[in-house]
């Protein structure tokens, strides 16, 4: 296990999407309004999930959901404890995530880290996001940065009730040549 959550994670049933930032979630047979932590406009209803209990009194909802069943297994939706978790697998400081940030965007990410002189190491996440596709302007600025010291990594990581364990991580780097 390389991340312990706090206590057990609690399983219920998305019912409804609330809000941006909040859900509907069935648990115990009751319905609590609890807070969502992505800002996406996938359909939630009727979704397994995993909560965790929120301890601070400054929150609105009593608890949070840490994880949705999605494709057979289930998938992190708190994006600090992923990305938390991926700085400490790496064990780099310049390490950025590769979110859902669009390919020019990525690119002028990448000129922008050759030009300050900063390597990074992009991590992508198996098997929730697809590898990147690049056509001919933007594999240039992508081999120069390989060319340069950066790194892809692509990290499989299963949530459970009690933390997430490492799947697989491998270095997928050639991949992008």
């Amino acid at each position: 296990m390389i991340y312990t959550f706090e206590t057990e994670l609690i399983e219920g049933i998305i019912k409804k999407r609330n809000s941006t930032y909040t859900v509907s979630v069935e648990l115990y047979g009751d319905v609590y309004s609890c807070y969502y932590p992505k800002k996406e406009k996938r359909k939630l209803k009727e979704v397994p999930c995993l909560l965790s209990v929120r301890h601070t009194l400054e929150r609105r909802t009593p608890f949070s959901v840490e994880a949705i069943f999605e494709e057979g297994q289930w998938v992190c939706v708190q994006e600090s404890t992923y990305h938390s978790v991926t700085k400490e697998l790496v064990h780099e400081s310049n390490i950025e995530i590769n979110n859902q940030m669009d390919n020019a965007h990525f690119i002028q990410h990448i000129k922008e880290c050759l030009s300050s002189n900063r390597i990074l190491t992009f991590v992508d996440y198996y098997p929730y996001r697809k590898r990147r596709e690049f056509n001919g302007n933007e594999s240039y600025w992508v081999e120069e940065a390989i060319d340069q010291g950066m790194k892809f990594i692509q990290i499989q990581l299963q949530v459970t009730k009690t933390g997430i364990e490492l799947v697989e991580m491998k270095d997928i780097t050639n991949q992008y040549l």
